[in-house]
């Protein structure tokens, strides 16, 4: 049976807030990262998991965060990059700049 390796993590700025999530997926000597987010729940991406997960055997693994992971701690940045992304509004950086 092939393995593989699903790493994924999600960062919020603020409860609620602008949120990043981000996954590294491994087979064997290949890997590919993706990234998203939302102001909302990503359902969509919920529900076709939910529909993977029907034809496939899973199993889940615990990684505590911040814990020196290299690839949990990958993930964090992502995630923190794409809900930084995500909160960014022209009209509060346009007030930093007329003061």
């Amino acid at each position: 049976m092939k393995q593989v390796t699903l790493i994924s993590e999600g960062d919020c700025l603020g409860i609620p807030g602008p949120g990043g999530w981000a996954y590294i997926l491994r087979y064997g000597e290949h890997s590919t990262e993706r990234t998203g987010g939302s102001k909302k729940p990503d359902v969509d991406l919920w529900q076709k998991l939910d529909r993977l997960a029907e034809k496939h055997i899973i199993r889940g693994q615990w990684v505590m965060g911040h814990s020196g992971h290299p690839d949990n701690e990958r993930c964090n940045e992502l995630a923190l990059t794409r809900a930084v992304e995500f909160s960014y509004t022209p009209w509060r950086d346009a007030a930093r700049v007329c003061g």
